[in-house]
């Protein structure tokens, strides 16, 4: 155990010994976060049991003058299937530069899709990106994490500026930047403008369960979930 843990539970212990009312409370909250924890792994079984990644996150309707929003690049798989599966058009929108540099040197022959070299929010300016492969992220940077300086976009701007009237799929996997990106299209509106969205939330952001529902909330008065696993994906259909 390192030593910030070790503090914190001596305080924890502390507390406990000097306000021992203390004691139900954090059993509770200790049960509340185990039973949180269960529920993401029974989430994740079935999503893999589903075999989401080869079948649900592919099945859209869409054809060939589709148009994708890949929100959090990566190497560009998801691009590729989806690209692979309906020759459709693709923007792909990767902040890291190492990543970005291999999307584009793999779609160089495809002039359907489209890389960009940002990140999409509902603000704008450079934020400090964390280097951590696959769940690289501006959400979590914190001391003795290697980051990476970026520039971040107003998504509403973007979709505007780039005039964009329609977007068949919006897929969004961007380690927490989801709820900023969610909750700015649809104060603006512009969520109406997306057929279909796909998009990972993340646990690991500060009240996460809460502004999931809020979103949840909001977005069911322009889309309807078409299928959903917790915190590992889900999907929403615009309402006709």
């Amino acid at each position: 155990m390192d030593k910030p843990t070790q503090t914190i539970f001596q305080l924890i212990n502390h507390s406990l010994r000097t306000h021992p009312e203390l004691a139900s409370l954090v059993e509770n909250i200790c049960r509340e976060v185990q039973g949180k924890k269960s529920e993401f792994q029974e989430n994740i079984n079935r999503w893999f049991s589903n075999k989401g990644d080869e079948t649900l996150r592919l099945d859209y309707p869409m054809g060939t003058n589709s148009l994708v929003f890949d929100l959090g690049g990566y190497l560009g798989d998801f691009t590729a299937e989806i690209a692979g599966r309906y020759n459709c058009y693709v923007f792909l929108f990767e902040p890291f530069l190492q990543f970005f540099n291999h999307c584009v040197q793999r779609f160089k022959s495809n002039p359907k899709i489209k890389c960009f070299n940002y990140a999409l929010s509902d603000q704008e300016g450079t934020f400090k990106l964390s280097k951590e492969d696959n769940g690289s992220s501006i959400s979590r940077v914190s001391g003795g994490v290697i980051y990476e300086e970026i520039e971040v976009k107003n998504i509403s701007r973007v979709i505007v500026d780039l005039g964009v009237q329609e977007i068949s799929l919006m897929k969004i996997n961007i380690e927490g930047a989801e709820f900023a990106v969610l909750s700015d299209l649809i104060s603006s509106g512009l969520i109406s403008r997306i057929n279909n969205i796909q998009v990972q939330f993340h646990e690991f952001f500060q009240n996460s369960w809460k502004l999931r529902d809020q979103i949840r909330l909001e977005l069911s008065k322009t889309h309807q979930e078409s299928w959903n696993y917790p915190f590992v994906w889900e999907s929403w259909a615009r309402k006709a």
